[in-house]
């Protein structure tokens, strides 16, 4: 009876180590923020130390810094470039951005001593790289273009294949994550206002796009995947700038499970949300 009762006690001690854990996470990186001026696409984890990138004369430096904020290590990008997101994946970090001389999207894969193991370009001059996530060892990337026929597009581009999202109206890609045997993307559709725009592509074939109207102009902050769930950070806004805060859950078939208003779900100070 008494190995019955402590099973709940363990569990909930590891929950309450993980939320302290997530806590310190986000408090470190708060204060690489305001110490060393970057935004929160800029910053990942790499290991026990960060990583972060800001423009250069050069084009684009990277950083290495310990656990107490001091520099380790830094390189710059082999290219004149503008930079996007950075991520970390299986001992490499990903630098995603856009080259200013050959105007296209690319993406740098540096080693963990900021060593170049590859530069991949993507097609279509001019699209403007978003985010991206890695599947199979191989980043897949989020690109907005511009078509004269369906004004803004949403692309991915998945080991060679394109996947579109396009209509008559403008879309607007905002995050991509892994999700089962491909990806969900979280954006925006302008209506008559912008809508939330969800879409979940499997085998590289679209299988639903969900769009969601909440009462104004709707732009997603957060793309998160938790236990199967589909989960959307959502800033719904008019053009007076009276916000509401929602999270939308959805499951696997784009049903809405949860609808929450009015959460502050941004943890960065004011002056450095994106």
């Amino acid at each position: 009876m008494k190995k019955l009762l402590l099973i709940p006690f363990i569990f909930l001690g590891c929950a309450n180590t993980q939320i302290s854990q997530n806590i310190k996470n986000i408090n470190k990186s708060q204060k690489i923020i305001e110490k060393y001026q970057v935004n929160k696409d800029s910053l990942t984890k790499v290991g026990d130390l960060y990583a972060f990138f800001k423009p250069s004369a050069k084009g684009i430096q990277i950083t290495l810094i310990d656990k107490n904020l001091n520099i380790v290590k830094q390189a710059n990008s082999p290219i004149l470039m503008s930079g996007r997101k950075l991520k970390y994946f299986k001992e490499k970090l990903y630098l995603l951005g856009y080259d200013e001389n050959k105007n296209k999207p690319v993406i740098i894969t540096f080693n963990k001593n900021l060593k170049v193991e590859k530069i991949k370009y993507f097609p279509y001059k001019y699209a403007i790289p978003e985010d991206f996530t890695i599947i199979n060892k191989k980043p897949v990337i989020l690109i907005n273009t511009f078509s004269p026929k369906t004004q803004a597009d949403i692309l991915v581009y998945n080991n060679k294949k394109i996947i579109k999202i396009a209509s008559p109206k403008a879309e607007n890609g905002k995050f991509i994550k892994k999700y089962l045997n491909g990806f969900v993307i979280a954006g925006s559709v302008q209506n008559k206002d912008e809508d939330l725009l969800i879409a979940n592509v499997q085998n590289n074939k679209i299988k639903w796009i969900k769009v969601i109207d909440l009462g104004m102009g709707e732009t997603p902050q957060k793309l998160t995947i938790k236990n199967g769930k589909i989960i959307i950070d959502v800033i719904s806004q008019d053009y007076m700038g009276a916000a509401n805060y929602y999270q939308i859950i959805l499951n696997k078939n784009g049903k809405t499970i949860s609808k929450k208003k009015n959460l502050e779900f941004k943890a960065l100070p004011t002056r450095f949300r994106t």
